[in-house]
């Protein structure tokens, strides 16, 4: 779980290099709508390097990860590039 977590951090991290430090209510929110998807794609990038993942694609068979934001304001789902 350390693991895990770490990369959240890091998200922190990526989303403060990217787009500066939130500054306010309405910023804040906003810096943290970065992070989650900062972590979802570093969580990709994480699943990308599984040994499972690997041998399934050494042995030919396709496999999509795909990266996913749930809003809880308003339903949707939002996929990531």
């Amino acid at each position: 779980i350390a693991d895990w977590l770490h990369i959240a951090t890091r998200a922190v991290d990526i989303a403060e290099e990217r787009y500066g430090r939130p500054g306010g209510a309405r910023g804040r929110e906003a810096f943290l709508r970065r992070v989650v998807e900062e972590n979802v794609r570093l969580q990709i990038s994480h699943l990308e390097h599984f040994a499972m993942v690997d041998r399934c694609r050494r042995r030919g068979n396709e496999l999509r990860i795909h990266g996913c934001v749930y809003d809880l304001r308003n339903g949707r789902l939002r996929f990531l590039s």
